[in-house]
């Protein structure tokens, strides 16, 4: 890499799962001036080197960790990283972004990407530690979930590393699996799970030695000093509430998505909102340097999921396995939380599918019959938490379900299509367009 080039590594780390092969490219500087970021970065590798026409489950479709020149350093909001692939939803461009810890050690280990293609011969997973790169197996860790892989491999090869892991969800190659890390952060929208697990690929695992450089260090830290002092008076509400606090502005102007997008208004709101989380939280939790600290950490202490600990729900969850199923139990709301975070499920298009299936239900679509005696109606949280795990599985309707809201529609038939909310595919976050 050339020395003028702070911010970055100077490397990307290819892996042939297929062909048991590691190798480093050296980046390029005109690479990341003309293509911005780990998004920008991972659009110019995807638009290179993925064929015309493949599926996203054909091992020569990539699934791509970029970083961008600010990940590395101790600066709040600088933690995300992101996944790009092609997505099994819409069989287009996917991606997805997350924060936790992963995406600096990638960087102090020397990379600013990893390209991962192939599929290997049995369960596996990558071992990062600076340039010592190992394509591990993975059989003792297949069936795990994500949470308990994640343990394992730190357990195995040290507390320190960062890991990505999935759950059955992605092994089983549900459209809308997630990746997980930190215990409870997620690679979460559109699918990146399930490419993972096409590949026979549980984990990634990275820790690093090096560091990053800043071009003007004494600017660098002016800056974050700035940026420190603005974040604790601006973004007040989230450092306080997490992205729950969210849920005010959509249900004051009626874009709360509620009972499969048929309302934007839901009358459990006060059962569901920021100040009814609070009470199950226990601390807060930051990504790498970050002062806002929105992760919360929430747990039950009585009732029938005591013991239940999770990072969140965030707003998204809680308007996905909350408003959108009708569903005002917040126990089970935390509940159903961990289980998509173990199984690896997108709790934002496991919402959409799972409420998309009880408006089906309702208008006489699906049956008992089709359910299995499942009584999918809104409001009904046994059945969410019931449906996580056959869609998990691919269970009964939970494998026709775990197609994702377009094609499980088609699958269904008799007017379900009607019902199908999405976009290309990719079920919508939590925000009703229509009222914006």
């Amino acid at each position: 890499m050339e020395t003028s080039l702070y911010g970055y590594s100077g490397k990307i780390l290819w892996i042939d799962l297929s062909k048991n092969k590691i190798t480093s490219k050296p980046l390029r500087k005109e690479t990341v001036l003309r293509y911005i970021g780990g998004k920008g970065l991972g659009a110019k590798i995807m638009y290179d080197e993925v064929p015309a026409g493949i599926s996203p489950f054909d091992p020569s479709n990539p699934i791509i960790l970029a970083t961008g020149p600010v990940n590395g350093f101790v600066l709040s909001g600088a933690a995300k990283f992101c996944a790009v692939f092609k997505s099994p939803l819409t069989e287009a461009w996917g991606e997805s972004q997350c924060g936790g810890y992963f995406a600096p050690q990638m960087k102090y280990a020397g990379y600013d990407a990893i390209v991962i293609v192939g599929r290997a011969k049995r369960p596996s997973y990558i071992l990062v530690e600076d340039e010592d790169v190992k394509i591990m197996d993975a059989t003792h860790l297949w069936g795990m979930d994500a949470l308990e892989t994640e343990e394992a491999i730190k357990k195995d090869q040290g507390k320190r590393f960062q890991v990505l892991s999935i759950g059955p969800a992605g092994e089983n190659l549900v459209r809308f699996a997630c990746i997980n890390h930190a215990g409870g952060r997620q690679l979460g929208r559109c699918g990146a799970g399930a490419v993972m697990g096409s590949k026979k690929l549980k984990a990634v695992a990275v820790q690093g030695s090096g560091t990053v450089e800043a071009a003007r260090p004494e600017a660098f830290e002016e800056f974050r000093r700035w940026l420190n002092e603005e974040v604790k008076e601006k973004l007040k509400v989230l450092r306080e509430l997490g992205t729950s606090a969210i849920m005010a502005a959509t249900y004051s102007t009626k874009t709360l998505p509620t009972r499969n997008w048929t309302e934007g208004t839901f009358e459990g709101f006060e059962r569901i909102n920021a100040e009814a989380v609070m009470r199950f939280v226990k601390r807060s939790k930051a990504c790498y340097g970050c002062l806002v600290a929105c992760g919360k950490i929430s747990r039950i202490d009585s009732g029938p999921y005591a013991g239940t600990e999770v990072e969140g729900p965030e707003y998204e969850t809680l308007f996905a396995l909350g408003s959108l199923c009708g569903i005002d139990y917040l126990e089970s709301i935390i509940k159903a939380n961990e289980l998509c975070d173990r199984l690896g499920l997108d709790t934002i298009s496991a919402g959409n599918v799972i409420a998309f299936s009880m408006e089906c239900y309702e208008k006489g679509i699906l049956t008992d019959k089709d359910t299995g005696g499942i009584k999918l109606e809104f409001g009904n949280h046994a059945a969410v938490l019931t449906m996580l795990e056959k869609i998990a599985y691919r269970q009964g309707i939970g494998d026709v379900l775990a197609e994702g809201v377009k094609k499980a529609s088609k699958i269904i038939g008799k007017g379900a299509e009607k019902f199908a909310v999405h976009v290309k595919g990719l079920e919508p976050p939590g925000y009703d367009p229509r009222g914006l």
